[in-house]
């Protein structure tokens, strides 16, 4: 708990105040659509449930805007509020290291003492959201808190346990739908005893569950667990933004590169008659490969058709009205367009759309030290010390993820959790592609843990850690 209220004061007191929301939380790009229903029922009175505004509350899942909105409705002032939010999630991750270490004790057999621990745990790169008015801070606790209940549930069968795992697994899964694939760790208890599987599998669902029949039931949007993209729904993220994505994942494995591509081109066709200067923009950030695999002129039409439905759409953005007709007839021109040169790109470089782009995504997913404090990717970039830390957090970072390979093929109470694990990482390498740090927060303290239990185990048995057992003369 003290490295974690620690590391956090340090990443607040070296942040810009510029990026603080009321001087205590950092601001992301995402909070907007997260955290949008909040603070309008803030300032209304109530949740918006109709209309623009009605559409635009359910882009997200609700679980990070319910934690948030708690804090609102205890602590009233915005001042207190953002305080709170972050000494909830420093504590939170405090716990959340505390029920990882519990559990992988257990798991693997093996008895990692929290004081041999406490140097691993005290490093920065377990603490880095939360200060983040996002509430990611509060996905580990959620994971640790549902694997360690199901694990006690599974030992000792008790009422407080299910309880506690239908909480942790159905926040966790409305907070994030993608991690869904965790649930392979109940693989156990329906082995033990199925009925009662089924019956806690189908209760922490059931948040989830009511979140997307509420979303289809008043907007008729599918039973969707990602809505962001809605034809009726002005602005830049409709499908025309989608198909776009659709054919940067054939060769871009940084997601802020194509957001910075797509975000100018928007910008600029609402602002600028011009069309030549947002193309010639647009294709600077396409790599040489992709332009000689698909042709320049190719490109430019499709940039052009891009720019013609944005255009098309923009008086209702602009006024804030539904576009109850779906989407445009010009907007039909442009998805067209994109799928089209997807489609092209990977008959003509499978290679990069199936094998080459994924390791990229890879790398980028693991291959960094996660230190993402504003000081130690600005301030402190070059410093004897900073870059020490940066070292050793990128060793065990990476290692981690890399051992995890083991404990999802070796047999044990582990086994399931891990490969969960691996099906949402594979669903983040070969299917979304375009990713962020925080994606692999709520299973970092998890890897790195189970890492460092295995190599004691390991040095246990070539007889380090043990006390010498020669005979007293």
């Amino acid at each position: 708990m003290l490295a974690s209220l620690g590391w956090q004061w340090f990443q607040h007191a070296t942040t810009p105040a510029v990026h603080l929301r009321y001087g205590q939380t950092i601001r992301t790009a995402d909070d907007a659509s997260y955290l949008r229903p909040i603070d309008q029922w803030m300032e209304q009175g109530y949740f918006p449930y109709q209309g623009k505004q009605g559409r635009e509350a359910i882009v997200r899942s609700p679980g990070y805007g319910l934690w948030y909105g708690l804090h609102w409705l205890v602590f009233k002032t915005p001042e207190r509020c953002f305080w709170a939010i972050r000494i909830s999630q420093a504590g939170l991750q405090a716990l959340a290291l505390v029920l990882v270490l519990a559990w992988a004790n257990t798991a693997l057999g093996f008895r990692l003492r929290p004081v041999a621990a406490a140097p691993l745990l005290a490093l920065p790169f377990f603490y880095g959201f939360s200060s983040f008015t996002l509430t990611e801070g509060i996905s580990p606790f959620l994971v640790a808190l549902g694997l360690f209940s199901l694990q006690q549930l599974e030992i000792k069968n008790r009422y407080p346990w299910a309880g506690l795992v239908v909480m942790a697994f159905g926040w966790m899964w409305l907070s994030r739908p993608a991690l869904l694939p965790l649930g392979l760790a109940f693989v156990p208890l329906f082995i033990r005893r199925p009925r009662q599987a089924v019956l806690v599998v189908m209760l922490s669902l059931l948040p989830l569950a009511a979140w997307m029949y509420r979303s289809e039931k008043r907007f008729g949007i599918g039973w969707n667990l990602h809505p962001i993209y809605q034809s009726e729904l002005p602005g830049q993220y409709r499908a025309t933004h989608a198909a776009a994505w659709g054919l940067f994942k054939g060769w871009e494995h940084k997601g802020a590169r194509f957001h910075s591509c797509m975000d100018g081109l928007y910008e600029q066709a609402l602002r600028s008659d011009s069309v030549q200067e947002p193309i010639q923009r647009a294709l600077g950030y396409l790599p040489e490969q992709a332009v000689q695999v698909l042709g320049r002129e190719a490109l430019e039409a499709a940039f052009l058709k891009y720019i013609q439905a944005v255009r098309a759409q923009h008086l209702a953005s602009d006024q804030g009205r539904l576009l109850l007709s779906g989407l445009l007839p010009e907007e039909h021109v442009s998805v067209a367009a994109f799928d089209s040169l997807k489609h092209e790109f990977k008959a003509h470089a499978p290679f990069d759309y199936y094998v080459g782009t994924p390791a990229k995504v890879a790398w980028e997913l693991m291959g960094h030290s996660n230190l993402n404090a504003y000081f130690f990717q600005h301030d402190g970039r070059g410093r004897i010390w900073v870059e020490a830390l940066r070292y050793l957090c990128f060793l065990l970072h990476t290692s981690a993820w890399i051992f995890s390979v083991w404990f999802m093929v070796r047999r044990g109470a582990q086994q399931w959790a891990f490969l969960g694990i691996a099906v949402y990482v594979f669903y983040l390498i070969f299917v979304q592609r375009g990713i962020e740090e925080r994606y692999t927060l709520p299973f970092l303290a998890v890897v790195v843990v189970c890492m460092c239990i295995c190599i004691a185990q390991y040095c246990r048995g070539l007889g380090f850690g043990r006390r010498s057992q020669r005979p007293v003369p």
